[in-house]
């Protein structure tokens, strides 16, 4: 009897200890398991990178692709209600494309029949066969392309005018391609003008191209047969190139409005009347050189 009372005792006492330590006797559902099985459980979840928060709809990743569609919509949302009620035309990444096809069918100007950019809106107008007729309106844009496509296509009641001369206006792209163009004369006033006359006797009546601002300037090239018969003027940082037959009829009037250079280019047959650079535009460059007549430009 008191051997198995030993016995008994030392089981018990086993027992105990083996209770105390988290370890079964017998050899299922372990305190050591359950521990493991807590430990995974409080790691996995909360990892960075891991799959299921990287597929988490709203985390940050997505969040600039939809703020971006966002803005790009409202931006073309508030251009569509200016440019589609006030010039006709349609928007696409905040400028405003007005597109005239047929004979007069931009009649929307606030004070004229001619086509007329939004104030303080980027612009993209086109005008094929005589669809701007009475001229183009863009002195109010904060930048405008114009392009007189076909015969006639700007020519008419008005002409064709590209930023007011304030420096509201950062930039416009005049190109006058078909025949007699921009027959009424081209006018522009902004900060960088660039003024192309590729068709025949397309700008027939002045072309004037001052660039206003600090970094102003102006370029014009008459490339087109007789395409430059008025006087030819260019302010700011200017360059005006002359193509054979063409600026022949009137001077060419280089630095007008004052500006740190001028250049002009007079190929053969052109500039017929001479080219002028008023005092205080220095330097004037003249090619030829004998085709300089100096003050006064009228």
């Amino acid at each position: 009897m008191h051997k198995g009372g030993v016995s008994w005792a030392l089981a018990f006492a086993l027992f105990l200890a083996a209770a105390a330590c988290g370890v079964s006797l017998a050899g299922t559902g372990s305190g050591v398991e359950a521990a493991d099985a807590s430990a995974d459980g409080a790691i996995s979840p909360s990892l960075p990178g891991d799959g299921l928060t990287d597929a988490t709809p709203g985390n940050a990743g997505d969040t600039g692709a939809v703020d971006a569609a966002t803005t790009d919509g409202s931006r073309d949302d508030l251009c569509d209600a200016a440019c589609e009620t006030t010039a006709g035309g349609h928007c696409d990444g905040g400028t405003c494309f007005i597109v005239c096809t047929g004979k007069n069918s931009c009649k929307r100007g606030p004070s004229s029949d001619r086509p007329h950019c939004p104030d303080g809106m980027a612009c993209d107008i086109e005008c094929a066969d005589d669809g701007c007729s009475d001229g183009v309106d863009c002195n109010d844009a904060s930048s405008c392309t114009i392009n007189c496509k076909d015969k006639d296509s700007c020519g008419g009641g008005d002409h064709v005018e590209c930023g007011d001369g304030k420096g509201g206006t950062s930039r416009c792209d005049i190109t006058c391609a078909g025949e007699a163009s921009c027959k009424n004369g081209v006018s522009c006033g902004a900060n960088d003008c660039f003024v192309k006359c590729t068709g025949a006797n397309a700008c027939a009546m002045d072309v004037s191209a001052t660039g206003v601002g600090g970094t102003r300037s102006a370029t014009v090239d008459c490339t087109g047969d007789a395409s430059c018969k008025g006087n030819v003027k260019g302010g700011g940082n200017a360059t005006i190139h002359c193509a054979s037959d063409s600026c022949e009829q009137k001077k060419v009037q280089c630095g007008t409005g004052g500006g740190s250079s001028c250049t002009a280019t007079c190929e053969a047959g052109s500039c017929s009347k001479g080219v002028c650079c008023p005092s205080g535009t220095a330097p004037c460059l003249i090619d030829p050189p004998d085709a300089m007549v100096g003050d006064p430009c009228p």
